[in-house]
């Protein structure tokens, strides 16, 4: 089993956990941290009011080089300066600095194994606003299937998910899904466990698609999975 804190997320849930526009969550058992918000000292407010603390946090994992997801990366690293890092290709060159101040930045070229059964996607692209986003995402082996944890879904979670589907059969996704299309939800259906929240467009329509499978979250909600 897998324990996952949401540590950053504009969305409330948990009142005691303080809400910005970002994401970041703490994946307890193998200490990875997926995103660091875009506030380094509302991170650590965060980590804490959850009972975590940075000494935990063996990896971090960026999935991609926005404001909103890379705003805690030198706050974490002063705090604990032994965190693996690993971001991918695409990532810009000051990002890729400050994640150096860790114990080693791994820049991500394709698939890469964490440890048995904790994988990264690697670099998928797309385009925002004109400009190319390589963005990456977290894959846990459950024992049941894969599950996916995304930040933004700038590629569509449809894209991901087919990405993903070829290491075999998926079964839950949180994170950010940004612009959900019609296809987007199709590519949801077999699912077990849907849980859209940070930059989600259309989490309504999401949630009276699926169901009991929808898990309403936020800062502060903790998946087990």
């Amino acid at each position: 089993m897998y324990t996952i804190f949401e540590i950053y997320n504009n969305i409330p849930y948990n009142y005691e956990i303080k809400t910005d526009f970002g994401y970041s969550c703490f994946v307890k058992e193998p200490g990875i941290l997926f995103d660091t918000g875009a506030k380094g000292d509302i991170l650590l407010c965060n980590l804490e009011r959850l009972g975590i603390s940075a000494d935990q946090v063996k990896h971090l994992v960026l999935s991609h080089d926005h404001w909103d997801h890379n705003g805690g990366i030198k706050a974490v690293l002063d705090e604990n300066p032994n965190i693996i890092c690993y971001c991918p290709r695409g990532t810009s060159v000051e990002t890729i600095s400050a994640l150096e101040m860790g114990s080693g930045c791994v820049v991500t070229e394709s698939w890469h194994e964490l440890s048995p059964g904790i994988l990264l996607t690697g670099p998928i692209e797309s385009v925002f606003s004109g400009t190319s986003i390589f963005e990456q995402s977290l894959v846990l082996d459950s024992g049941k299937g894969l599950f996916l944890i995304t930040g933004c879904s700038h590629p569509h979670i449809s894209c991901i998910l087919d990405c993903v589907r070829e290491r075999g059969p998926v079964t839950g996704v949180i994170g950010g899904f940004h612009d959900v299309d019609k296809a987007d939800i199709r590519s949801l259906e077999g699912l077990d466990y849907i849980s859209p929240s940070h930059c989600t467009t259309a989490i309504e329509a999401i949630a009276g698609e699926f169901g009991d499978r929808f898990i309403r979250s936020g800062a502060g909600f903790i998946h087990r999975i």
